[in-house]
């Protein structure tokens, strides 16, 4: 990549907001044997959960972001390029490794087919507003971190990005749903990782996270549109 790598070692790391933003984070994984009946009760938790992710994600990375924000002004039209580029691969990769886990699977995921129920507004403020962020901090601002290695920090990423997308969409997932959910987002975790390792800039992971997910959704938000 034609993008020197952003210095980021005087940049304060906040290790409490970082174990309460995971914490958080995995709460549904944690707590998925609690059901909630009443639905306004439950409503109000889940929006609950979506805001309070988002404004520790957005406390834990500010200091990074705000020095990628200054990079990307004086390097803008390589960083466009980049996102731009970044979006293309991964959406056709995940197409097309959708294509052939499908194919294997011999059908679609659960999780598609709880989206459909979605309304659109919500389908749209998840996919391109939320997950970018939070899912960017976690997997990618928190991980590295830890992990220092490049190399392993990039397939841990990607593995546990996919990983958890099958744990928290498909609640008795058999292998075959595993194969045709997972596969798609372990592509996508692992390009994102690659990026984010060769240029430490985490917005450029979010705005091509964000550009993913609005492809991606265009088929769903038809789809609920004409139902």
């Amino acid at each position: 990549m034609d993008i020197p790598k952003i210095n980021l070692k005087n940049i304060e790391v906040d290790n409490k907001r970082i174990v309460a933003l995971v914490c958080i984070y995995l709460s549904p994984l944690l707590l998925s044997d609690i059901h909630v009946e009443n639905e306004y009760i439950a409503a109000f938790i889940e929006c609950f959960y979506y805001l309070t992710s988002m404004v520790m994600a957005e406390l834990v990375t500010f200091k990074e972001r705000k020095k990628n924000y200054r990079c990307f002004k004086k390097k803008t039209e390589r960083y466009v390029v980049l996102i731009f580029t970044s979006i293309i691969t991964c959406f056709a990769g995940q197409l097309l490794l959708a294509i052939i886990s499908n194919k294997v699977a011999e059908g679609s995921s659960t999780n598609q087919e709880s989206v459909l129920g979605m309304p659109i507004g919500m389908i749209l403020i998840l996919a391109c507003i939320y997950s970018p962020v939070v899912e960017e901090t976690v997997f990618r601002y928190v991980l590295s971190k830890i992990i220092k290695n490049d190399l392993a920090f990039i397939l841990i990423s990607g593995i546990v990005f996919g990983s958890v997308h099958v744990l928290s969409s498909i609640p008795n997932h058999t292998l075959l749903e595993v194969v045709s959910y997972g596969i798609p987002h372990l592509g996508v975790g692992l390009y994102l990782a690659y990026i984010y390792a060769t240029t430490n800039s985490l917005e450029t992971c979010i705005i091509t996270h964000r550009g993913i997910n609005l492809l991606a959704s265009f088929p769903l938000v038809l789809i609920n549109f004409y139902r």
